[in-house]
């Protein structure tokens, strides 16, 4: 097990290095710490995403993303589809004319819309599970699974605040017959005194300032949450920085906060109302590396080195908040939202070479975003019934 550890240190550390823009274009989506276990998982699996078939068409650096509800057509697909599960439960014999893909979409779509409240809030965590089911199956076991997933996480969460910004359900692998099925459950937290901290600091334009004179942060390691912060006494980091203690937050964990506490919430137009739900929701990773020379705006030169023990102070931590808040409205990489979809949330650390001693290691931004088509209706429905017997025909509305 031991060398085990070291040799995934040593291949990661191989692989920060190959700087190279082959490397970067072939894994702008993939962080490092997903690298090996990707690549072994390879050697001996076929693997299949149910977003494989998303568009994401190269546009101009800056266009802006069209908005769009998800139409009274798919709506009514969506109220076929939970007839279909609801006979199922109760043994009436249908006929199968999902395939994988569609009964994905739909049963995480019916989810979304019965469990998820995707309000302005702080990004929390996010937990993952998995469970198998055949090739051959009607879906109402894809259907059974994914839904006690999303009612043990639930149930786990005591705390009136947090609450389930979105549900995703995917495929990993198809070995055979055999298909092996993540499923992950958003969870933020809505608390006001965390929601007013954060919430409205980003003027249009990204003209004033999110962040006080006086604050600062060390840019630190870790931070997404499959990749938790790097604990207080892992890293020596000499001289202040801010107000905060070592390891309790960082920059990026700031600058995430301000992100996903200001981000305006869709605006569905005439008669519509947000309903503060998404379907067809979709998990996707990027990295900026800071010889990209997209920060140059902040006086940071392409050649410059960051390292955890770096102090980010109030002008930086605006300009990196600025930068990375401004990709998110484009087709543009790093953050690649296709047209039709919205971003729902981002979650930022920092992603590093594992390099003895750990302040010396080189760093880059690791992202995880979020994004989905949102619901608008002319009333925001109240739904407390079983999933398969919610009325979704509240969420239809114009021609």
């Amino acid at each position: 097990m031991l060398k085990t550890f070291y040799l995934f240190f040593y291949l990661k550390s191989t692989i920060f290095n190959e700087n190279n823009k082959a490397m970067e274009r072939q894994n702008a989506k993939t962080p490092l710490k997903y690298f090996i276990f990707f690549y072994l998982m390879s050697v001996t699996l076929y693997s299949c995403d149910k977003k494989s078939e998303i568009d994401h068409p190269i546009k101009g650096g800056n266009e802006k993303i069209g908005i769009r509800s998800i139409s009274n057509q798919e709506i009514d697909w969506l109220i076929d589809f939970q007839s279909y599960l609801y006979d199922l439960q109760r043994h009436v014999t249908r006929t199968n004319i999902y395939n994988l893909e569609r009964a994905i979409y739909g049963v995480e779509a019916l989810l979304n819309i019965r469990y998820a409240e995707s309000k302005i809030g702080i990004l929390k965590y996010t937990t993952a599970d998995t469970f198998n089911i055949q090739s051959t199956t009607n879906w109402f076991d894809l259907f059974e699974n994914a839904r006690d997933n999303l009612l043990d996480d639930i149930s786990s969460v005591s705390d009136t605040n947090i609450i389930i910004s979105a549900f995703d359900i995917r495929v990993d692998t198809t070995i055979g017959s055999n298909i092996r099925i993540i499923t992950s459950t958003i969870f933020k937290n809505k608390a006001a005194n965390y929601v007013s901290k954060y919430s409205g600091t980003i003027s249009p334009e990204c003209t004033a300032q999110a962040f006080g004179e006086d604050e600062a942060y060390l840019l630190w390691l870790g931070g997404t949450d499959v990749w938790a912060l790097w604990p207080a006494n892992g890293l020596d980091c000499n001289g202040d920085c801010g107000s905060t203690s070592p390891g309790e937050t960082a920059a990026m964990e700031e600058i995430q906060n301000h992100i996903n506490a200001s981000y305006p919430e869709p605006d569905c137009g005439p008669g519509l109302k947000f309903t503060n739900k998404y379907i067809d929701v979709h998990v996707d990773y990027a990295f900026i590396e800071w010889y990209q020379g997209r920060f140059e705006d902040c006086g940071i030169d392409p050649e410059t080195e960051f390292f955890a023990c770096d102090c980010l102070n109030q002008e930086m931590l605006d300009c990196i908040l600025c930068t990375i808040y401004g990709e998110i409205d484009t087709y543009a990489f790093p953050i690649s939202i296709p047209n039709g979809y919205y971003f729902m949330s981002i979650d930022l650390g920092v992603d590093f070479n594992y390099i003895l001693p750990l302040e010396d290691t080189r760093t880059r931004i690791d992202i995880k975003y979020v994004y989905g088509k949102e619901v608008c209706a002319p009333e925001k429905p109240h739904y407390t019934q079983d999933v398969l017997t919610i009325d979704l025909g509240y969420l239809k509305c114009c021609p």
